[in-house]
C-alpha cells in the first residue's frame, strides 16, 4: 500500500488511493454534552511515545477542549500560531514493523484497544477498521460494544505502537 518515491521530500512515502471510492460519511456525534460520570473524570491525557517525544493533552472545562503539549511545551500550529486544540482525543494502540532505514509501517486495519477522551472523561474501548475495504473509516466502540458518539469539534487520533 505504501510506496517510497525518491523524488518526494521526506517522509518520502506515498500511498496510491486513486482507485478507492470515498464513502466516508463522518462520525456519530452527541447532540448535547452528557452528564459527567465521576468514575471516569480525568483532566490529562498522557500519550506514551518513546524517548524525547513526550506528548500529553490537558483538559479545560471552560472551553470543553484539550490542548496538546510536546516535550512540556504547548504545541502551536505552524501555519497560524494558534494552540493545537481538539474536542476529542482518541488514543489507539496497534502494532508496527520496520520497512527499511527509518521508515515503519503502522497497522491501522483490523482492531485494537482505544481510549476516548472527551467532555473531561475517558472511555476505554476498541477501534476497528475493515481490513478488506481500504476506504472504510475507523470505528470506535466502548467496552459494552456500543459505537462511541463524539463531542462536536475536532477529533485528534494519537497512534501508540505496542
Amino acid at each position: 500500500m505504501f510506496h517510497i518515491i525518491k523524488s518526494h521530500i521526506s517522509p518520502n512515502i506515498s500511498t496510491i488511493f486513486n482507485h478507492l471510492k470515498n464513502s466516508f460519511l463522518g462520525y456519530p456525534h452527541q447532540e448535547k454534552e452528557p452528564k459527567k460520570n465521576l468514575s471516569n473524570l480525568t483532566d490529562e491525557v498522557n500519550v506514551n511515545y518513546p524517548g524525547s517525544h513526550a506528548v500529553y493533552w490537558t483538559y479545560d472545562p471552560e472551553t470543553n477542549l484539550y490542548s496538546r503539549f510536546r516535550n512540556n511545551s504547548i504545541e502551536t500550529d505552524k501555519d497560524n500560531g494558534q494552540t493545537v486544540k481538539a474536542g476529542v482525543v482518541v488514543v489507539i494502540k496497534t502494532t508496527s514493523r520496520f520497512l527499511k532505514e527509518q521508515y515503519i509501517s503502522v497497522e491501522v486495519q483490523g482492531e485494537g484497544m482505544a481510549q476516548i477522551y472527551q467532555n473531561g472523561g475517558v472511555v476505554n474501548g476498541k477501534w476497528k477498521k475493515n481490513p478488506v475495504q481500504l476506504d472504510s473509516r475507523l470505528y470506535f466502540y466502548d467496552d459494552s460494544g456500543k459505537e462511541i458518539q463524539f463531542a462536536p469539534g475536532k477529533i485528534w487520533v494519537e497512534i501508540v505502537v505496542n
